[in-house]
């Protein structure tokens, strides 16, 4: 299954907030997707508290932050973790 990570400090992305969700592939952790998401929480509002929603709907994930979607994907071990 995905794990999902929201990283407030990534060299390649100069401090600015990042969605970086991944999965263990032969017991290394891999990076399915990397995107900024500072229109969602910017700089400034990195230390604020943010609500995360992920809906799984068979192998569909939809995530969001503050209610705003930040990402869909499809995995084929989606449905394992109902």
């Amino acid at each position: 299954l995905p794990i999902w990570q929201i990283n407030t400090f990534e060299k390649k992305f100069n401090g600015v907030t990042s969605f970086r969700p991944h999965q263990w592939v032969n017991g290394t952790p891999t990076v399915l997707t990397e995107k900024t998401i500072e229109d969602i929480i910017p700089q400034d509002k990195q230390h604020d508290q943010h609500h995360i929603k992920i809906a799984v709907d068979g192998n569909k994930i939809s995530t969001w932050i503050d209610n705003q979607l930040i990402n869909e994907m499809t995995n084929e071990y989606a449905a394992y973790g109902k």
